[in-house]
C-alpha cells in the first residue's frame, strides 16, 4: 500500500507484490479529499477521518473503506475481487454542537499542554457524517469493527462483530476510554486471540497492556 497527494486529493493505492517485493498489479485505489487551509501557513487536520485499511486473512484481502459507508472489498491472493460487504448503519450527522465541543476541547488542550503553537496552526475539518467505523481487526474467523465514539458520549462506542461474509454476529456498546484514541494509531496496537494489545506511557516507562474483547463480549 502507498499513498500520493495532488491538488487536495489523497489517493491510497493497494498493490500486490511477489515474494521478491516486485510489483505485480494494483488491487484497488481509494480517493479522498482534504480541503486547502483557509489561512496560509496552517495545517488542515481532519477530525474523525475516513478509514482505509487492508488486512490479509486466510488468503483474502479485506479492504475497509468508510468513504463508501460500512463497507469492505474482499479480494483473493491474486488480486481478483471476490465480493463486497456493504452493511446498513445509522448515519450520525456531525452537528454544529459537536463541532463546538471539539473546538472547545482543542482550546482547552492548547492552554493546558506544551503545544499551544501547534493548535494555533491547525484548521479543523469535519465530515458531514461520522464515518461508519474507526478501525477493525480480523481474528478467530471474525471481523471486529470498532465504531467512532459520538462526541458527548463520554467515551462509549459500539463494537460490531461480523462473520467473514459480513453477516452480523453481535453488537455491543463498549467503553474504551483512552484506548479509543490508541485504535487510530496502527503502529501502537495489535489484535490477537480475541485481545487488543497496545502500548501506554506510564510515568517514566512504556508498558504493553491488553484488553480482552472476547471476554467482554461474553459478559453481561
Amino acid at each position: 500500500m502507498y499513498a500520493h497527494a495532488a491538488q487536495g486529493k489523497i489517493t491510497r493505492v493497494f498493490v500486490l507484490l511477489d515474494s521478491n517485493l516486485r510489483y505485480k498489479k494494483e488491487i484497488c485505489s481509494v480517493d479522498y479529499s482534504i480541503p486547502p487551509p483557509k489561512e496560509e501557513g496552517k495545517k488542515v487536520e481532519v477530525y474523525y477521518p475516513h478509514r482505509r485499511k487492508g488486512i490479509l486473512y486466510k488468503n483474502k484481502f479485506y479492504i475497509g473503506n468508510t468513504a463508501k459507508g460500512f463497507y469492505f472489498d474482499v479480494f483473493d491472493i491474486y488480486g481478483k475481487h471476490i465480493f463486497k460487504i456493504d452493511r446498513e448503519y445509522n448515519k450520525a450527522k456531525f452537528t454544529s454542537q459537536m463541532k463546538s465541543e471539539v473546538r472547545d476541547y482543542y482550546k482547552r488542550a492548547a492552554s493546558q499542554n506544551d503545544y499551544p503553537n501547534y493548535f494555533s496552526r491547525v484548521e479543523l475539518f469535519f465530515p458531514d457524517y461520522i464515518p461508519a467505523f474507526l478501525n477493525y481487526f480480523i481474528d478467530n474467523d471474525k471481523i471486529y469493527v470498532f465504531h467512532y465514539p459520538v462526541p458527548g458520549s463520554d467515551g462509549w462506542q459500539n463494537l460490531s462483530v461480523l462473520r467473514l461474509n459480513g453477516e452480523l454476529i453481535s453488537q455491543k456498546r463498549i467503553f474504551m476510554d483512552s484506548l479509543s484514541g490508541i485504535l487510530e494509531l496502527e503502529n501502537y496496537v495489535s489484535f490477537n486471540g480475541g485481545k487488543i494489545y497496545y502500548t501506554a506511557a506510564l510515568e517514566e516507562f512504556t508498558k504493553v497492556l491488553e484488553f480482552d474483547v472476547e471476554r467482554f463480549l461474553k459478559s453481561e
